[in-house]
C-alpha cells in the first residue's frame, strides 16, 4: 500500500522529540515526520517564531517535501496550528492532506483565548507549564536550558493567542479528533464542535488519560490514526484530498448542506 507521510506538530513549549518514538512504532504504510519549529530542538539556533502566519508558512514548507499523500497530526498547539495550515493550503490552491488529525485541541471559538505570556516573569510561565503538564520535571530543573524551554512556551502561547476565533472558510478534508478523558486543559466535552470546521467526515476517539494521553497511549493512538489513513487511501481518487481544492465560504457550504439529507443523518 502507498505510504502516507504523517507530519506531526508538537505542543506549545514542545519539540519534535515528542514524536520521535513514533517513527519506530508507526504501523506499515505510515511514515512519520516529526516537525521541528524554528528556535527549538534541532533548530534551536534559528530565530524563534512568535507570529502565526510565519509559523504556518514554515510548516507548509515542510509539507511541500511530501512526495505522495500526506496527513497532518497536531497535538494541543499543534492541532490548532495544523488547522490553520490546511486552511492556508486551501486558500492558496495547494495540495491538501488526506486527513487532519487534531489531538487535545479545542475547535476555534469554543474557549477563551489564552492570555499572553510574552511579558510574564519566569515563575508565572513555569507555573503554567506545570499546570498543563507534559514537560519532564527534570527538564524544568535544568538551569542551563530552562530559559530556552520557557521562551519556547511563551512563543507557543503567543501563537495560540493569535488564532482566529471565527474562521470564514470551511475545510474539505476528513478530520479525526482525539482527546483525553481526564484532560483538564481541553476537556473531552469541548471537542464536539470540530464538525463545524469541515464539510468532510469527522470522527472522534477519547483515550484514557489527561492532556498528554498521546505519550501514555502512543501505540493505540497510532493504530487509530493508521486505520483511518488506510481508509482514506482506499477511497476513489476523486475523494482523496491530495489535490488543490478551492476555499469555500461557510455560507455556501451551509446552503449545500441544507439540501443534503445525509448531512442531518451524520
Amino acid at each position: 500500500m502507498t505510504a502516507v507521510e504523517l507530519f506531526c506538530l508538537p505542543h506549545a513549549g514542545g519539540s519534535a522529540a515528542l514524536f520521535r518514538p513514533w517513527t519506530n512504532d508507526a504501523p506499515p504504510g505510515i511514515a512519520v515526520t516529526a516537525v521541528e519549529y524554528p528556535g527549538r530542538g534541532a533548530r534551536r539556533h534559528e530565530p524563534m517564531l512568535w507570529d502565526l502566519r510565519a509559523l504556518v508558512d514554515d510548516v507548509i514548507r515542510s509539507c511541500r517535501r511530501a512526495s505522495g499523500p500526506y496527513a497532518l497530526f497536531g497535538h494541543s498547539l499543534g492541532g490548532a496550528l495544523a488547522l490553520e495550515v490546511v486552511r492556508e493550503l486551501a486558500r492558496r490552491g495547494e495540495p491538501q492532506p488526506v486527513r487532519l488529525i487534531v489531538s487535545a485541541a479545542g475547535p476555534p471559538g469554543t474557549g477563551q483565548r489564552p492570555r499572553s505570556l510574552a511579558q510574564a516573569d519566569d515563575a508565572a510561565v513555569l507555573a503554567e507549564m506545570r499546570r498543563i503538564g507534559g514537560t519532564p520535571e527534570a527538564l524544568l530543573r535544568e538551569p542551563e536550558i530552562l530559559g530556552e524551554v520557557l521562551e519556547a512556551f511563551r512563543a507557543g502561547v503567543e501563537i495560540l493567542h493569535q488564532m482566529p476565533l471565527k474562521p470564514a472558510v470551511l475545510l474539505d478534508v476528513p478530520v479525526t479528533v482525539l482527546g483525553g478523558l481526564d484532560d483538564h486543559v481541553v476537556p473531552a466535552s469541548a471537542l464536539s464542535r470540530w464538525g463545524e470546521t469541515t464539510v468532510g467526515p469527522v470522527s472522534q476517539t477519547i483515550f484514557p488519560g489527561g492532556h498528554f494521553f498521546v505519550v501514555q497511549h502512543r501505540r493505540a493512538v497510532l493504530d487509530t490514526v493508521a486505520r483511518q489513513l488506510r481508509q482514506d487511501l482506499l477511497r476513489p481518487p476523486a475523494a482523496v484530498a491530495v489535490g488543490a481544492r478551492p476555499a469555500r465560504t461557510a455560507a455556501a457550504v451551509i446552503d449545500e448542506r441544507r439540501q443534503d439529507e445525509r448531512y442531518w443523518r451524520d
